[in-house]
Order: structure tokens, then sequence, then C-alpha cells
């Protein structure tokens, strides 16, 4: 949960490299969180149909955006890519499978261009 709440922490930390760990549990939680946010929307008679979610799930989804552009960003950082990739996520279906290969690519091992490596201190302790 902690690894959850850490996102929130960077939110507008957009320099820096994430771990795939990182990204995947801010990422499973947010799917969680929103799938909850859709069903009180039904629950208490706040769903919209016309846009397929009611205002629960618009305070959510507006919660989560910037720490999920801004751990997306570092999570590219992380094996030397540009920020900037992130829009090949815009891209109705082929955005999806993207967003699954680019996200699940290991990291650069040791330092890079955008900062020290996330799993470093993990990796000496395996060794050592």
């Amino acid at each position: 949960m902690a690894l959850y709440f850490e996102s929130f922490e960077k939110s507008f930390d957009f320099d820096g490299r994430a771990r795939r760990s990182e990204y995947w549990v801010f990422q499973l939680g947010n799917i969680c969180l929103g799938s909850l946010c859709v069903w009180l929307d039904a629950v208490l008679g706040l769903y919209i149909p016309l846009i397929g979610f009611g205002p629960v799930t618009v305070l959510f989804l507006m919660m989560v955006m910037v720490p999920s552009l801004s751990l997306t960003v570092r999570r590219f950082h992380d094996y030397e890519s540009s920020g900037w990739w992130w829009l090949t996520f815009l891209i109705p279906v082929v955005g999806l499978i993207l967003q699954v290969i680019f996200m699940s690519v290991e990291g650069t091992k040791g330092p890079n261009k955008y900062g020290p490596d996330p799993l470093a201190s993990e990796r000496s302790d395996a060794q050592g």
C-alpha cells in the first residue's frame, strides 16, 4: 500500500526513474479504486449513461491523472527513453498494447542520464 501512495508523494516529480513494481502497483490500485467509484456512482444513482460514469469516478480520475502521468514519464526514464513516449498511449487499442509492453520492460541497470538505478540497493543486497 505504501508503494501506491508513494506515487502521490511524487505527483509533480517528472525527473528521475520509477521501478516496474511502483508503476504496476499504482495502476492496478487505480483499476480497483476506479471500479469501486463506478460502482458507487451506480449505487448512488449518479451514473450518467452518456459518458459512462458519474461524479465520484470523475473526481477519482482527476485525482490520479497527474500522479499517473508523472509516474509513466519516470518509468520511461528508467530504461533511458524520453517521457514524451507516453503520448503513444493515446492511440486507441494500440496505445493499451504499447503501454503493457513499454511499462514491462526492465530498466537500465546502474545509473543513466535520468538518475540512479532505483533498484541499486536491492541489486547490491542480492550480490552481497
